[in-house]
């Protein structure tokens, strides 16, 4: 659109640009535009959108512009003739999405088309047509979490909702997909006389695990309220596959209006998720109090909500519990494994709620193996092991308080005292019995007394081991090692802290290399006899000449006429020299 009138409205149009070019283009100098409720799409990785300039991206067209506050940003994977293809996931994208515009009774070719909210929610473009394929499903952002983390949930540019975790379950990859213009199955004849949403967001666990710990925000529109009498009065709708909807009535749920959002803080299992009008269906509902993975002996209470109801009853995989009934008997310390339900009765009706599974474990095994003795100096390299379980966290102990970033499976030992580990699984600790490591003595080893053969260039070293402790050696070096360049006797003093003092002796020999100044000769006339020149550590020698002549005579004697060239290679027991 390239105009300069105001006042213009633009509802329910889709757009998808394949080719990489705008999904959309408005240069209006205009006022009072109206501009929502469309698909805008394009392959252009970046500045395929333009208002009044190319803009970056969809969330950079909407600030730009102000509208298409409740579009999306989706491939609707038309067909060639730009109709909707009930077989593609994206049809989902225009589904369900259009606003409600009076007049606007048919489509291009005649079918029905909704009007009413009540009614329904009209398709995004000029066709009426209902999907047969699942909806894409939504991108989670951050991939992964933890427990305490938030994962939001975004469809098309919009956030269809979000997950923070609790401390008490596990924490899954999840699967979400938001079906619009449609009521979840079932919900209006279990909402009934009340009314329901033309929408449901179900969430699917990919891992394992039935029983979780999270709090639930479910975005909706406007157009979806179908035949909700009071929106101010949503609260969150659940449906447990093989099970029946349930609402987390009174205060177990709430509703932004403003932000078009249905918040249920304490929720447990997976499933279909949309709003229904607080009070519309009694509920019933299991609340873990803390985790539902416990050690054996010890138990977790379980709560009943809503708290008014006129009866409560417990059960234990399909049984009643013994004793576990009554007006008030709202809560149940569960110590065994199973799977725990109530059914709480509302001026004669009856109903019972999903169960919770509750599963017990054995506490792992707190062992502390060493790698030497249980001694320490500094530099010793004394570490602790406690073994590596996977699923099995740490913690290390000294004199019975926690070592700081001490988490790891194994600890090196930094000080003397009394150390413990705790080792903790989803649901049990135990700690190990005391490891008590005492201050030195020291043993510094330098080696037994060695003798061998001198290589040129080539240095022994010498270490007093205890890397960080204090040294002092014979040689006046204060360091850990040194380099022994000459025979002798050399001793190290070692310092590594309390009762760590000790010192240590070696005597190293150093078996030289022969060695001589050069080669010296006596002239007789054509005569010449040659020398070794200053000999020293030499037991035999090999003269070698240039006609090819050779001899391992001490001081030969040679006629020369001409040139003659001599190489003198000189031995003894470790090695030669030339």
């Amino acid at each position: 659109m390239s105009s300069g009138y105001s006042n213009n409205e633009i509802y329910n149009n889709v757009s998808s640009n394949t080719g990489g070019g705008y999904a959309v283009y408005i240069d209006n100098s205009g006022t009072n535009n109206i501009i929502d409720y469309n698909n805008w799409y394009t392959s252009a990785g970046s500045n395929g959108f333009y208002y009044n300039g190319t803009r970056a991206d969809f969330a950079a067209y909407r600030t730009a512009s102000s509208t298409d506050k409740h579009s999306w940003n989706y491939n609707p994977e038309l067909k060639n003739d730009g109709s909707p293809d009930p077989n593609k996931a994206g049809c989902w994208a225009i589904n369900g999405r259009a606003l409600h515009i009076d007049g606007n009774d048919k489509d291009i070719n005649g079918n029905n088309r909704v009007t009413l909210r009540q009614d329904g929610t009209p398709d995004i473009g000029a066709f009426e047509f209902l999907p047969d394929v699942l909806p894409p499903t939504a991108t989670v952002t951050p991939s992964s979490a933890d427990k305490g983390d938030t994962q939001v949930f975004m469809f098309g540019g919009n956030e269809i909702g979000s997950i923070t975790w609790g401390q008490n379950a596990q924490v899954v990859p999840l699967e979400v997909r938001q079906y619009s213009g449609e009521k979840g199955t079932g919900i209006a004849a279990a909402a009934a006389p009340y009314g329901s949403m033309y929408f449901h967001t179900d969430v699917a666990s990919l891992g394992t695990g039935t029983t979780f710990d999270f709090a639930l925000d479910v975005n909706y529109q406007d157009i979806w309220l179908g035949d909700i009498a009071n929106e101010a009065n949503l609260r969150t709708a659940h449906k447990v596959p093989g099970y029946q909807w349930m609402v987390y009535n009174g205060i177990l749920s709430t509703v932004n209006t403003p932000a078009k959002k249905i918040t249920a803080g304490r929720v447990n299992r997976f499933g279909s998720f949309t709003g229904l009008e607080n009070g519309s269906v009694p509920s019933a509902f299991v609340i873990p109090q803390d985790k539902t993975i416990i050690c054996i002996g010890t138990s977790v209470l379980l709560d009943a909500e809503p708290k008014d109801g006129d009866f409560y009853e417990w059960f234990r995989n399909g049984s009643a519990i013994v004793g576990a009934s009554g007006a008030n008997v709202t809560t149940y310390s569960a110590t065994q494994q199973g799977d725990y339900s109530v059914k709480i009765t509302y001026s004669g009706k009856v109903v019972e709620s999903v169960p919770v599974t509750v599963t017990t474990i054995a506490p792992p095994n707190a062992v502390i193996a060493a790698n030497g003795n249980l001694t320490y100096c500094t530099g010793n390299g004394l570490t602790l092991n406690a073994g590596n379980v996977s699923g099995i966290t740490y913690q290390w102990q000294l004199n019975g308080v926690d070592i700081p970033g001490a988490t790891a499976n194994t600890y090196a030992v930094t000080q003397a005292g009394v150390y413990r580990v705790q080792v903790e699984n989803v649901a049990c600790a135990s700690v190990s019995t005391p490891t008590t490591i005492t201050a030195g003595p020291l043993k510094v080893n330098l080696g037994n007394d060695t003798s061998y053969c001198e290589v040129k260039d080539v240095f022994a070293k010498l270490d007093a081991g205890y890397p960080g402790a204090k040294y002092l050696w014979s040689t006046g070096d204060t360091t850990q090692k040194i380099e022994v360049r000459k025979s002798g006797k050399y001793t190290v003093h070692v310092d590594a802290g309390p009762n760590c003092v000790d010192d240590d002796d070696i005597t190293v020999n150093i078996d030289p290399l022969p060695t001589a100044s050069g080669i010296s000769f006596v002239q007789n006339g054509n005569d010449y006899q040659f020398f070794a020149s200053g000999p020293v550590n030499v037991t035999g020698v090999m003269w070698i000449f240039s006609d090819g002549t050779m001899t391992t005579v001490n001081n030969p004697v040679r006629t020369i006429s001409g040139d003659l060239y001599v190489r003198l290679v000189l031995f003894n027991n470790c090695g030669t020299d030339t």
